[in-house]
């Protein structure tokens, strides 16, 4: 309550696994691939994480959890072979380009995630919020490859 919704944009999840893990060489990962393994994520709901709510809930796949609050330290325990993880195509990027993990669609259309800003009803359609949100947009647009908008 209390809470507006502003898109800012929107992108692919992708699978996040070791370099010399044979999921490595998929086209795409299923949930079943993550039976049996460890998910690394944030420590957020199941029903925050859109790789557990849109697709491995639905096919009925818990894999274990093991949670971190940094992007970098989820990496690396997928590097040293800790579990698997789904994170933001553009966020995983210079990882995946310096060959220090591999990524991997997930499922045969991948999984988009949208992202947007929150905020207090109370400066929904004030001036500067508006601005401070096209400034976000743009911000992304310039920096993070593979983004679209909805």
């Amino acid at each position: 309550d209390g809470i507006t919704c502003r898109p800012l944009f929107q992108f692919d999840m992708v699978g996040v696994v070791p370099m010399d893990s044979a999921l490595a060489l998929k086209k795409y990962l299923l949930p079943a691939d993550f039976e049996g393994q460890t998910l690394l994520s944030y420590p957020v709901p199941d029903d925050m994480l859109d790789v557990i709510k849109h697709f491995l809930a639905p096919a009925g796949v818990k894999p274990k959890r093991r949670n971190s609050e940094l992007t970098v330290a989820l990496l690396q325990l997928v590097a040293s072979g800790r579990g698997m993880s789904a994170l933001p195509a553009w966020a995983v990027k210079p990882y995946v380009d310096r060959n220090y993990v591999a990524q991997v669609r997930l499922g045969p259309k991948g999984l988009t995630s949208r992202l947007y800003a929150a905020l207090p009803i109370a400066l929904d359609n004030k001036p500067y919020t508006l601005d401070f949100v096209e400034v976000m947009k743009d911000t992304s647009a310039k920096h993070l490859q593979g983004i679209g908008f909805f």
